[in-house]
């Protein structure tokens, strides 16, 4: 069941409207970023963009462009580097506001402090979404409320706090 409906009910667009996905390696396509991350909601306005991009920690650097949000970032975000790259990912799974954000390795590029940083501000949305964290970086995994760990094919939880919302595998 998801929200108590059986999944052979499900309307499966409205399902995936309302997750966030950001993958170990974010897909990003040749265009600016006001492009890439607006990409699955062309309609939102500049200021949810702008939360979207502070949220990410990203807006800073945007703004120290000189082209700002219609900077070029190359084809597969070429020009920009990994982090700036996981960032912008982050930006555009956030900007649909999902009910439910899966982050597959979302640090991989990022330095302690901007983990950090990324993971208090996700925790301080408004109506935060349910996260779902896959990582092999302990110090991600020591931030969430539950912990699992995939072993012989199952998952083992090695760690639960109570609160609501974040479990991370690794």
């Amino acid at each position: 069941l998801a929200d108590d409906v059986a999944y052979d009910q499900i309307d499966v667009g409205h399902l995936r409207s309302q997750l966030g996905v950001v993958a170990q390696e974010p897909l990003l396509f040749s265009g600016t970023i006001a492009d890439n991350v607006r990409y699955a909601h062309p309609e939102a306005s500049p200021q949810e963009l702008s939360k979207a991009l502070e949220l990410a920690c990203a807006k800073e650097w945007v703004e120290s462009l000189p082209n700002g949000l219609e900077s070029p970032i190359g084809d597969r975000g070429t020009m920009i580097s990994g982090g700036q790259r996981q960032r912008l990912a982050i930006a555009r799974a956030l900007l649909g506001k999902p009910r439910f954000l899966i982050l597959d390795e979302p640090t991989n590029h990022l330095d302690s402090q901007a983990i950090a940083k990324i993971m208090d501000n996700l925790r301080q949305i408004p109506e935060a979404p349910g996260i779902l964290i896959i990582t092999h970086d302990e110090s991600v995994a020591a931030q969430a409320d539950c912990v699992y760990r995939l072993e012989q094919g199952g998952l083992l939880a090695t760690r639960s706090l109570g609160r609501k919302g974040e479990i991370a595998v690794s």
